[in-house]
């Protein structure tokens, strides 16, 4: 892999849990607000109470994926 595919920003989810973004990106909220991220958790279960952010509830349910 040479330096320019590293700087990508991935994603990818992780078994039984939630989907990883990793690398510099924006997030853009329902209101137009943009924050700058490196990394972030999304839920894949429907169980966060942090919505759309992961809280760990995957493994409070035995989310399987």
């Amino acid at each position: 892999m040479n330096k320019e595919e590293n700087k990508k920003t991935k994603v990818y989810p992780r078994p039984n849990g939630p989907l990883i973004i990793d690398g510099d990106f924006l997030l853009e909220d329902e209101n137009g607000n943009l924050t700058e991220h490196q990394r972030l958790s999304i839920c894949r279960c429907g169980a966060s109470g942090k919505m759309p952010h992961c809280d760990g509830s995957h493994n409070r349910i035995n989310f399987k994926s």
